[in-house]
Formats: C-alpha cells, structure tokens, sequence
C-alpha cells in the first residue's frame, strides 16, 4: 500500500510540473508583457555622429505608458506595424525577450496587438 501511495503522490508531481510550465510558456518560450505606447510622428538620429551625417540611423521614439521609459526602435522592428512619417500612433504591443540574443542585436521582440490610435500631426 505504501509503494502504491508513493507512486501515485510521483505520478501527480509530474503531472502538477508538466502542466504548471505548459501554461506559463509562450510559443517561443519566453514571456513577455504588454504594454501602450506612444509612437513619436517623426523619426529621430540616434548614433555617434551629427543627425544627418553617415553611420547615424533613423528610429522610431517610442514612449511607454505608465513609466519613464522611452524605446529607440527600427522602422519595421514591431511586427504587425507600419509607420508612417507625420502620424502619431498609440498601440498595444506584446514585448518578448529574445532567448540568446546575438551581441550587437535587438534584445526584445515587439508585437502588434492594436492600434489604439491614429493621429495625423
């Protein structure tokens, strides 16, 4: 009875730890957080040199609701959104952390979830 009772306590435990990591992953197996943001109508320089000049890049400003923080992100790098140059946008965006990200790469996944707004400047 006691060989029986400890195989059946084993048998739940796995069951209890297979089903607790099946729901917290996500597809890719990271989790990540949703957030709104603002989209800035204008591109900003971010780079070593002078706006304009070769070696600096043009990145969307985006801003995050409810913090301080402001994200430099590339046109293109939130999937699922198209910027365009004189509209300010409020979205809903999924942020994942990418799982061995290369050194000189972005760190986080960015996701379109919803276009909240739409505002010509």
């Amino acid at each position: 009875m006691k060989f029986l009772v400890t195989k059946l306590f084993g048998i739940v435990a796995v069951l209890f730890i297979t089903i607790m990591i099946s729901c917290s992953d996500d597809s890719n197996g990271s989790i990540g957080k949703t957030v709104v943001m603002n989209v800035d109508p204008d591109l900003v320089s971010v780079g070593v040199r002078p706006p304009g000049s070769v070696g600096t890049v043009q990145v969307m400003k985006c801003t995050v609701e409810g913090s301080n923080q402001t994200l430099y992100i590339n046109i293109g790098d939130i999937e699922g959104f198209n910027y365009v140059k004189g509209y300010s946008c409020k979205l809903r965006v999924r942020i994942t952390p990418i799982d061995n990200p290369p050194a000189d790469g972005d760190t986080d996944k960015y996701e379109l979830l919803e276009i909240i707004s739409k505002q010509s400047i």
